[in-house]
């Protein structure tokens, strides 16, 4: 006879017509030992509660499990009731310390849960790795046994062995719902090994932006830098960087709301809030830090502008609006401004907006002094050489040493051969 047997057994008669505190024990035995005497074990069993007359009720079975275990966790609710009546402790622990609440609470049996809080079960007891119940009806996204947990005593910043406490586990899962439920009920951001920012950036990762906001309202700073868990270049980032590079609009919005500063740069100065989006392309998020004042002319560590960035990745669109909203088309450090970034891209639409814009098609703001025609030639675009021969470009400036257009195009040719 295996576990899933005994859960089975009890699901079985859970279901039967005119079950009753008299009657269940006989029921128990009956179907039990005839699964028993099929595998030839219940000569060991019959020693310990054979006999209705001095039937143990908490017998523990597979890894210390009693029949309320098994019963709770199997939804049979009537049988549950019959149990208790004939003495089944509610507080018996298997060989991991869950009680009955723990396995409903896990399993999402409101009317168990009821029935046990009801008969007295300890709502904040913990397991070998210590979890309460309510950790882990969090866990299972149950929001019904969450608010009865609550509502009968249940610890809501109770940590786990790991951590992690029922509000770090509704953010990480995104369930928003249960999020906001244990802000309104005490839940405490700042407890626990993982704080609020770790939560923040968790909720983020993993895509849940609505979590996010939910938690925006209990920060103290929202331009509080945290770490990259990434470990790229960038260092510590503020949750308004976060948010603007991976595209979540509605958190951009609340942080902003919340005051935010949108030209707060990562701490090693590389990106400002701006930068990112426009190197993401995220055209609802330009036109939203835009809106607050953003810099649109900010120069990063790494010598780049937003238009630079558009440029280099072909966001016609975020160029055409940074543009329209005072992006100097010739502007930033020389060895990167916006038409050289389109060349070097291969950004073909990209160039021809900003000449149209008024980039200067004969700059020498390459290291080399080389014009975007030489650079163009120099990279192999040839779709671009074209725009910029149609435009005009001087196609016999050379760069600082003394190398055109005609020679570099000469020179490719010949080590293609």
């Amino acid at each position: 006879m295996t576990k899933n047997m005994i859960t089975e057994t009890l699901k079985k008669i859970n279901a039967l017509s005119g079950l009753s505190v008299d009657n269940i024990i006989e029921k128990i035995i009956s179907e039990i030992k005839t699964l028993c005497e099929a595998d030839n074990t219940w000569s060991d069993i019959d020693k310990n509660w054979s006999y209705a007359a001095r039937f143990n009720v908490n017998y523990k079975w597979f890894n210390d499990k009693t029949l309320l275990h098994y019963a709770a966790e199997g939804g049979c609710e009537r049988v549950i009731d019959a149990l208790i009546q004939n003495g089944a402790n509610i507080e018996v622990e298997d060989k991991e310390k869950n009680t009955p609440l723990h396995r409903a609470a896990k399993n999402g049996y409101i009317d168990i849960v009821n029935t046990l809080i009801g008969n007295g079960a300890d709502v904040n007891k913990v397991t070998i790795y210590g979890r309460t119940p309510l950790y882990l009806a969090v866990a299972e996204g149950h929001m019904d046994i969450v608010n009865t947990l609550i509502d009968k005593g249940a610890d809501v910043n109770k940590a786990g062995e790991d951590g992690k406490t029922p509000l770090c586990l509704a953010a990480v899962y995104g369930y928003i719902n249960i999020v906001i439920t244990l802000i309104n009920k005490g839940a405490d951001v700042n407890l626990a090994n993982l704080d609020i920012w770790a939560i923040l950036l968790l909720a983020l990762k993993k895509n849940y932006p609505n979590v996010v906001k939910a938690l925006i309202c209990k920060v103290p700073d929202v331009d509080r830098a945290v770490p990259d868990y990434r470990k790229t270049t960038g260092g510590r980032w503020t949750l308004l960087l976060w948010a603007a590079e991976n595209g979540h609009k509605d958190v951009v919005d609340a942080l902003i709301d919340k005051g935010a500063d949108v030209d707060k740069v990562s701490e090693l100065g590389w990106w400002s809030p701006l930068h990112l989006a426009a190197d993401r392309g995220h055209v609802d998020i330009v036109e939203a830090l835009i809106n607050k004042g953003a810099d649109v002319n900010k120069i990063s560590q790494g010598r780049y502008t937003p238009l630079s960035l558009a440029a280099q990745y072909g966001h016609v669109d975020v160029a055409r609006i940074l543009i329209n909203n005072g992006a100097n088309v010739n502007g930033g450090y020389s060895t990167h401004l916006p038409i050289y970034s389109a060349i070097h891209g291969g950004r073909k639409e990209v160039v021809e907006l900003l000449l149209e814009k008024g980039a200067d098609i004969n700059a020498t703001g390459e290291g080399d002094g080389a014009t975007p025609l030489l650079s163009a030639t120099y990279a192999g675009r040839k779709e671009v050489v074209e725009l910029l021969l149609k435009k005009g470009a001087d196609v016999n400036k050379a760069g600082k040493y003394g190398r055109t257009p005609l020679s570099w195009a000469v020179r490719a040719c010949l080590q293609t051969k």
